[in-house]
Parts: structure tokens; sequence; C-alpha cells
């Protein structure tokens, strides 16, 4: 990973916290219900404002770029049944 930020603005980092529907996830479970719906970039080179937000985030693209680590988040912190419905979305190409 490039040790260089990219500082963004209010206005950016406000439009990644909507996306991402910061805080109502811990970066864990967001990673566990949503993980499969993004092709990931790597908001781990950009800085924000919001140095919440931006553990946040980070944390949030390092558990991304581990699938492994997405599988043992949804059996810790999802249901079956949410599984299951996750499973189908990724089979029918969400």
């Amino acid at each position: 990973m490039n040790t260089q930020s990219k500082e963004q603005s209010q206005k950016e980092e406000q439009d990644w916290k909507t996306s991402f529907d910061y805080p109502n996830y811990t970066s864990e479970l967001w990673a566990a219900k949503f993980g499969h719906t993004i092709a990931c970039g790597d908001l781990r080179l950009y800085s924000f404002p919001d140095k919440s937000f931006e553990a946040w985030v980070h944390q949030l693209f390092e558990i991304l770029h581990s699938n492994e680590l997405i599988k043992e988040l949804r059996v810790k912190l999802l249901s079956e049944v949410e599984r299951k419905h996750i499973a189908k979305e990724i089979e029918d190409g969400f």
C-alpha cells in the first residue's frame, strides 16, 4: 500500500460517509453485510478531515482486501438468514 495519503475535501468525505451509512455500522459489520457488493478500490490511500471516519474507512478497506476475514466476520456477526441472502446475491451476480 502507498504510504502517501491523498487528502479528501469535507464534501468528498461526506459523500463517502453517506455511501457507507457511517456511523451506523462498524467497519466489520459493514464489510460482513455489504462487502460483496463493491468492486474494491482502496480508500486507505486517502486521508480525511474527520480522523475517526478515516480510521473507520481504513479498517473497512483492510477487511475488504481479505476474503477470509470477510467470511469470518459473516459467521461471527450475521445470522444464517443474512448469510444465505448474501450467498444468493453473490450467486446471482448481485
